[in-house]
């Protein structure tokens, strides 16, 4: 898998992450557990699985970003998103990327 595809795949998780997240945090007072299964990795010609990781709090409301103009007709904007960080929620600024 090249890095572009690894990153991709990250940020659509997390984005799926942070739209169950905030659905959980209206309808429930206790937030149900949301368990994450990593994607499989290649490491020496071996799929390395890694163990799945539970989160049971809901991200905070998305931060409000000011989208500069775009570098070029050829980019997109990636919109920022809440990621996990050594047991904290760490917001990851949205940037300007080219079009896949």
């Amino acid at each position: 898998m090249y890095p572009s595809h690894h990153h991709r795949l990250m940020f659509l998780t997390l984005c799926s992450l942070l739209l169950a997240g905030c659905s959980l945090f209206e309808s429930r007072s206790q937030p149900t557990p949301i368990v994450v299964q990593p994607p499989a990795t290649v490491q020496h010609e071996q799929v390395v699985v890694h163990k799945p990781v539970i989160i049971h709090d809901t991200p905070p409301p998305p931060q409000t970003e000011i989208i500069a103009t775009a570098p070029s007709s050829q980019h997109i904007w990636v919109p920022g998103f809440w990621t996990r960080r050594d047991g904290d929620w760490v917001w990851q600024s949205g940037r300007w990327e080219l079009r896949p």
